[in-house]
């Protein structure tokens, strides 16, 4: 058709050169068809720096996917390459406006930007030729929280009784996402004797500091009820304690651990008391070994014809069972009393 003394010509599309020529009665022209593809994104990474309180250092992110977690409190600063030259691009933060980015060349950038809450982002550009993508590329920017650190003994049961002037040596341990900045340990004295202290104090030490990037940490505490004034007869719950690096934040508590500081005399009866149970048990023991020896006296005296029958076979696997579980118990009851012996 022609439009204004202009001839419109439609064409079949093509991926490859080609060359079109064209005639118009006498007159005739060529002319020169190279396709050109979408400009397309090449690389894009992201600039994370992290929060004041965590030394604020930048590392560089490759992003590859659509989603990116980001600790709350962090910017991100973003730059990109396409594949030729471009003469604009733009980001569109949720529903805002798009804004403008800095373009050098086939690369383009944008200022740091914190996102405090889930964010869509789509980045859009184009090149010299008036090209843009087929579609904005879509990343999403999700915060995250920083963690609160964990805390607790490696090698303490929930319940331990302790001497008065005895030392106990307990290993703490402390773990945290971002480093761990103090280890210690809490206890409250929660009675003396039958009297209860309706307003425990809480005494805190510090056993270990750390340090930005240091995740996991470890010390000992030594618990000396002598040394740290607590009376005897006390029943105190102790925790381990560990801070991180957010501003403000309270120390993460372990789950309570009993301890119960026993008198000389608390222990003497204790041990007293223990004793009798061993000594009822080895009683009990000794009573039930001379029942097998009296069974094994009447199975000695029975003929070849009376040991064969069925009944006289299951009386004798039971008896051997019976033995062997009765020399275990008085086993465990002979490790049993050497333990106390050492207390």
């Amino acid at each position: 058709p022609f439009i204004n003394g202009r001839a419109i010509i439609s064409v079949e599309g093509c991926s490859e050169p080609a060359a079109l020529n064209m005639r118009a009665g006498d007159a005739q022209a060529g002319l020169a068809v190279n396709p050109v593809h979408r400009p397309i994104l090449t690389g894009l990474q992201a600039d994370c720096t992290m929060p004041v309180y965590l030394g604020g250092a930048t590392r560089a992110i490759s992003l590859t996917g659509r989603n990116l977690d980001l600790l709350a409190g962090s910017t991100l600063a973003f730059s990109a390459q396409v594949n030729r030259d471009l003469t604009a691009a733009s980001l569109q933060i949720n529903d805002a406006a798009p804004q403008e980015l800095l373009v050098q060349g086939d690369q383009f950038s944008s200022a740091a930007t914190q996102f405090p809450q889930e964010t869509k982002l789509l980045f859009s550009w184009a090149d010299r030729y008036g090209f843009a993508p087929k579609a904005p590329h879509s990343i999403t920017v999700t915060p995250i929280l920083d963690k609160v650190p964990f805390a607790d003994f490696a090698n303490l049961a929930r319940a331990v009784a302790l001497l008065e002037d005895e030392i106990l040596a307990i290993d703490v341990r402390g773990e945290d996402d971002y480093g761990v900045r103090t280890l210690g340990v809490q206890w409250q004295i929660l009675a003396v004797g039958d009297q209860v202290i309706d307003q425990p104090v809480t005494e805190t030490r510090t056993v270990a500091k750390g340090e930005l990037g240091k995740l996991e940490m470890a010390g000992l505490f030594r618990l000396s009820p002598e040394r740290l004034k607590i009376p005897p007869s006390s029943t105190l719950v102790l925790w381990a304690a560990a801070t991180d690096h957010y501003p403000g934040r309270a120390p993460s508590l372990s789950s309570p651990y009993r301890i119960y500081i026993l008198s000389k005399a608390e222990h003497a009866r204790l041990m007293a008391e223990q004793f009798q149970s061993i000594q009822k048990r080895i009683e009990e023991a000794a009573l039930r070994e001379q029942e097998l020896l009296d069974i094994n006296q009447a199975l000695s005296e029975m003929s070849e014809l009376q040991l064969e029958a069925a009944d006289a076979a299951q009386a004798l696997e039971n008896q051997a069972q019976d033995e062997q579980e009765n020399a275990r118990q008085l086993e465990a009851l002979a490790r049993e009393s050497a333990e106390l012996l050492r207390e």
